[in-house]
């Protein structure tokens, strides 16, 4: 389980289970590794790694075209997505790597190059780009190879809803939809103006650049009254999005079988799991083995009491296994 340990919320609430627990946390001289100890029982917490998904099963979940892969081959409706990786930085000429352009282009004209570019790792939202044509196509994918030695792409679906639930031991703990941030004009103010009362810091900064790279309006552009616009295409809560927990019935039976049935897929503990509605179809989009739970827990009721409650579970999973 990834926690990123870093956040100052992560921590409070690892600590206070320790405390709680009875689990004594043992600080390495360099503070980067962390050994908790319980009954004779001892388990690792390096960065924001905690010892509970396999190495591999995490590499699969990050590289989410491995992810897909191993999804096909278990018959579990999912998101297509294409990695293309490239030795170094400087090797992506055409010429030189043909193969793998021509690999990337063919997969944009099968889609018309509606698609989306991103790292061809976990990157919680950043460098993601909405591409509408070939010239964005290749700009965009250039900056990727350029920056990154490789890409994943798929394509640009019409995702109705987007939802996550949080699985741990093929069991569901939370699932929860992630809507879109939107604005609602006031006939005076311009976007930007909206944006700065709505947003602050990080995430104001987050949403302002991914507008600019991914939206039609101009900032500078005065929003009708009562008028709605989504002002990120993005479903990261850290970048804007919110948190619902679902109450249908239904709809949670659906989601947690599909959820269990790709964690059981790839093998994973402690995972979530995104999955999204196109034309009344569920798909799953990625799986995550970092568990990040700070953006939700200061957005819903009782958020801190709900993440704290599945930390707790994986946490305490550890020292029974």
């Amino acid at each position: 389980m990834k926690l990123n340990i870093n956040d100052n919320l992560c921590q409070k609430i690892v600590f206070e289970i320790c405390k709680e627990e009875g689990i004594e946390i043992i600080h390495t001289a360099s503070k980067n590794l962390i050994k908790l100890v319980k009954n004779r029982a001892q388990k690792h917490l390096t960065g924001s790694v905690l010892e509970i998904n396999s190495s591999l099963s995490e590499k699969i979940a990050d590289a989410k075209s491995f992810t897909y892969e191993l999804l096909c081959l278990s018959n579990i409706p999912a998101a297509e997505i294409v990695l293309v990786r490239f030795n170094s930085r400087e090797d992506f000429d055409y010429d030189y790597n043909k193969e793998k352009w021509e690999k990337l282009i063919d997969f944009a004209k099968k889609h018309k190059f509606k698609v989306v570019c991103k790292p061809f790792f976990e990157s919680s939202g950043y460098d993601v780009f909405f591409i509408n044509d070939q010239w964005e196509f290749l700009a965009k994918t250039s900056f990727l190879i350029r920056k990154y030695k490789g890409l994943h792409i798929c394509p640009y679906y019409k995702i109705k809803n987007e939802f996550r639930v949080i699985v741990l031991d093929h069991n569901p703990l939370l699932i929860y939809q992630k809507n879109r941030p939107v604005l609602i004009g006031d006939g005076k103010s311009t976007i930007l103006e909206l944006l700065d009362k709505k947003y602050k810091g990080s995430m104001l900064q987050n949403i302002k650049k991914d507008f600019m790279e991914n939206m039609t309006y101009s900032l500078k552009k005065v929003l009708e009254k009562d008028k709605k616009i989504c002002v990120n295409l993005k479903h990261n809560l850290s970048r804007g999005a919110t948190p619902k927990i679902v109450t249908k019935d239904l709809l949670k039976r659906k989601l947690a079988e599909l959820a269990i049935q790709a964690t059981k897929a790839i093998n994973i503990t402690f995972a979530s799991v995104d999955i999204i509605e196109v034309n009344n179809l569920l798909l799953v989009l990625e799986i995550n083995s970092m568990v990040r739970m700070e953006n939700f827990a200061q957005h819903i009721e009782n958020g801190y009491e709900i993440a704290k409650d599945i930390y707790r579970k994986a946490i305490l999973h550890i020292f029974r296994s």
